[in-house]
């Protein structure tokens, strides 16, 4: 599917970057340096995709989403933010601006285009959407630090690591949707989490995906389950099944 993307960023080594990463893999992309006149831009190119800078002069990425989506005609259009802040920070700003996603920036263009392609599969937002969906990450810092850098997720993906923070959240008024337990976690062993969580809702039983962060851990095979030694794209692949069915 070829697209035509408009990217909003100050700086012109990432405009560069950008547009080499979109255009190899067929898209028309046009660029802008400058935040002033964005909207109007936007309004007379008709994009399907407004890629933009969170921080910019003057203005900056979320107001100039909030603007876009003020507008009636541009409701089709996707608009994603593109930042190098913490992945829950761009998740708040999503929420708040109505923007359809976030990339983080990255000079890996696999990973970049993975993102893309995941964010512009789900579509644009709309009044029916659920923005709050997330996935809840439970493990060590070193698989933590690998499923940032690797995981592709549709859903929103928040980081904790803690038993006891898993069942904060999942108790809360805006429980997680998906699970991803793993074995490091060690104030609240990971068998007892699962149980807890699936005693608040069974529907946990088949939104959990255990994972095997060493080699010594045992987990039930009736489970789904990861290993921190397979793919990331297996990992994703088990996500999206789960995904497709809420």
């Amino acid at each position: 599917m070829t697209l035509k993307v408009i990217v909003i960023d100050d700086s012109e080594l990432v405009l560069s970057v950008v547009r080499s990463f979109l255009s190899s893999a067929g898209h028309t992309v046009l660029t802008r340096a400058m935040a002033v006149g964005t909207r109007a831009a936007v309004l007379r190119e008709r994009p399907d995709v407004v890629l933009l800078d969170v921080h910019m002069p003057l203005l900056d990425g979320v107001e100039i989403c909030a603007s876009i989506r003020a507008h009636p005609s541009m409701a089709s259009t996707r608009v994603f933010l593109h930042s190098d802040r913490p992945e829950a920070e761009l998740a708040a700003l999503v929420d708040r601006c109505g923007a359809d996603g976030y990339l983080c920036k990255t000079s890996d263009r696999d990973r970049f285009l993975r993102r893309f392609d995941a964010l512009c599969d789900r579509g644009p937002a709309t009044g029916a959407d659920e923005p709050g969906r997330y996935l809840l990450v439970a493990c060590g810092a070193r698989t933590e630090a690998r499923l940032r850098d690797e995981l592709v997720c549709r859903l929103r993906v928040d980081y904790v690591d803690s038993g006891a923070d898993v069942l904060r959240r999942v108790y809360s008024g805006s429980p997680p949707d998906v699970l991803l337990l793993g074995t490091s976690i060690d104030d609240l062993h990971w068998d007892i989490v699962f149980a807890q969580a699936t005693r608040r809702d069974a529907r946990y039983g088949d939104r959990t995906v255990l994972l095997r962060e060493s080699s010594a851990s045992a987990l039930p095979s009736s489970a789904l389950h990861w290993d921190a030694s397979e793919s990331v794209e297996a990992l994703e692949a088990t996500l999206e099944k789960i995904t497709a069915a809420l």
